[in-house]
């Protein structure tokens, strides 16, 4: 089960708020969206623990700063793991 949220922030502190997002870790998806609809959606969560780390590196960052100074305001729709949900049970080898 997942959480969503909508937050909206201006065009200058897009970056430094996805930023933001990725590094708590708790965040699935996020989905940049402006007053005409969705722009882009970036998937955070692959099952790799380092993938976040990884993902949101200069290709990716670069299209949102680039996006950002395009526009005023942004909506951010967030998709987080809810608190609620269990890591799936792993059987170890033996």
């Amino acid at each position: 089960m997942s959480e969503q949220k909508r937050i909206k922030v201006s065009g200058k502190d897009l970056v430094d708020k996805v930023r933001q997002l990725v590094s708590r870790g708790d965040v699935r998806r996020v989905c940049l969206r402006d007053e005409q609809g969705s722009i882009m959606e970036v998937p955070l969560n692959t099952g790799d623990p380092a993938s976040p780390a990884t993902m949101l590196k200069a290709p990716v960052l670069a299209a949102i700063k680039a996006f950002s100074t395009l526009v005023n305001e942004c909506t951010i729709d967030i998709e987080k793991v809810s608190d609620s949900q269990e890591e799936p049970h792993r059987v170890q080898p033996s």
